[in-house]
């Protein structure tokens, strides 16, 4: 009996363990936002992580994981930027790694209350809030540097959208992107975003492909 209960609560301590994020060597900074009522802010709460390696001198980059719509998709998102994977790329290159996690209260894909096109429409308030934490995080982590580096952006469904939107709204801001599924141009209804004019002529017609996204990456100077 003694042995049985002891397998049980070995068992469970495994279990809860392996549920947990696993930690890397490095720096995680986190704010977050609650939900604004002001026009064009941001409606939804939104928590970021960064995950910075230790001993870069100077970041090349802010590699962005950014999570879909719905609220399964955002609490997978939290875990983000303690991705073992990620976080091998980003020290690779000198990059930090951002994962944010909108606080929706629904799993509709619309701008009704809670639904997740309140985040993934930049234009919204997301990009505002974004570029805040960027700004806050560069403080956090004595680096000036990451509120004005590059973003290498990888996005899923509503992340996708997110990323592509960006891309056209930040063109000088926008090394690579990975749609790994997603994109504004796939959904007629969606508010087409505009090039910014001053922009226009340099902004490419298409985001940069996935197998072009990690060559860029390695091109960051």
């Amino acid at each position: 009996m003694k042995l049985n209960l002891r397998a049980l609560v070995l068992t469970a301590g495994c279990v809860c363990f392996l549920n947990r994020p696993i930690h890397g060597a490095g720096k995680y900074l986190q704010v977050e936002y609650p939900p604004s009522t002001a026009a064009n802010q941001l409606q939804i709460g939104v928590t970021y992580t960064l995950w910075i390696p230790d001993d870069v001198v100077r970041f090349r980059c802010v590699i962005v994981h950014q999570h879909g719509a719905g609220r399964t998709a955002a609490e997978k998102g939290a875990t983000a930027a303690y991705d073992l994977h990620w976080q091998a790329l980003a020290k690779k290159w000198d990059c930090a790694l951002l994962g944010p996690s909108y606080h929706v209260l629904t799993d509709a894909t619309d701008a009704s209350p809670g639904g997740s096109e309140l985040w993934f429409d930049p234009r919204r308030g997301s990009d505002k809030t974004f570029l805040k934490a960027l700004g806050e995080f560069s403080a956090q982590a004595k680096h000036p540097e990451l509120a004005t580096v590059p973003w290498a952006m990888w996005g899923h469904s509503g992340g996708g959208i997110w990323s592509d939107v960006m891309t056209t709204q930040y063109p000088d801001r926008v090394a690579a992107v990975f749609l790994r599924s997603g994109s504004f141009r796939d959904r007629p209804a969606f508010p087409q975003p505009e090039h910014r004019e001053d922009d226009a002529r340099d902004a490419p017609d298409r985001p940069v492909s996935s197998s072009s996204a990690l060559l860029l990456l390695r091109m960051l100077v």
